[in-house]
């Protein structure tokens, strides 16, 4: 599922509110399409075993992508697109079962991400993307229930700067940069407040 054309430019914003269980891929953006406009996406219920992204599948986003996790079980969300490049990537963690959860894109570069997690039972949080480059990442613990927050990405791909910050909720390991491979150039972890076991 697009937010919107297969091959037609978008220009305008794209909205998408999700309370229903999916067995497909769900995209803010196009598929082959730009979108030059911001994409919303709000996960409201349902299980959805695919991934979602924020920003398109090859469709570049001339804009800022928003995914907001209020609730449901996710196996896999991207902030960003999947080989389509975004600006700014943000991902918000209300609440919901979350797996993987990636502020930025699957092969596909961000400039900048944000993750919030304020709610939620987490099992690995990116500041980054899965193989993906991000110049600046930020992370934001202000609660909720997380085993492994990374500031980097997962597989591959270079981090310039990392940024974590936690000030409440339950983290069990934070780690500054990246998890299997690539590299994190710079990483600074603030630890205001932790709960651990």
């Amino acid at each position: 599922m697009h937010g919107y054309g297969e091959m037609a430019k978008l220009t305008g914003n794209s909205n998408i509110n999700i309370g229903a269980d999916l067995t497909s891929q769900v995209y803010g953006g196009g598929n082959i399409a730009l979108t030059q406009g911001n994409t919303n996406i709000n996960i409201n219920s349902g299980t959805h075993t695919k991934a979602i992204y924020g920003g398109g599948n090859v469709g570049q986003i001339q804009g800022n992508t928003i995914v907001n996790i209020n609730g449901g079980t996710q196996e896999t969300v991207y902030g960003g697109g999947n080989q389509a490049t975004v600006t700014t990537s943000s991902v918000n963690i209300n609440g919901g079962t979350n797996n993987n959860v990636f502020a930025g894109g699957d092969q596909a570069k961000v400039t900048n991400t944000t993750v919030n997690i304020l709610g939620g039972i987490n099992t690995n949080v990116y500041g980054g993307g899965n193989s993906a480059d991000v110049e600046t990442t930020n992370s934001y613990v202000k609660g909720g229930n997380t085993k492994a927050l990374y500031g980097g990405s997962n597989q591959t791909g270079t981090v310039n700067n990392s940024n974590i910050e936690t000030t409440n909720g339950t983290v069990d390991t934070i780690y500054g940069g990246n998890n299997i491979g690539g590299t994190t150039l710079d990483a600074v972890v603030t630890i205001k407040r932790w709960k651990y076991y």
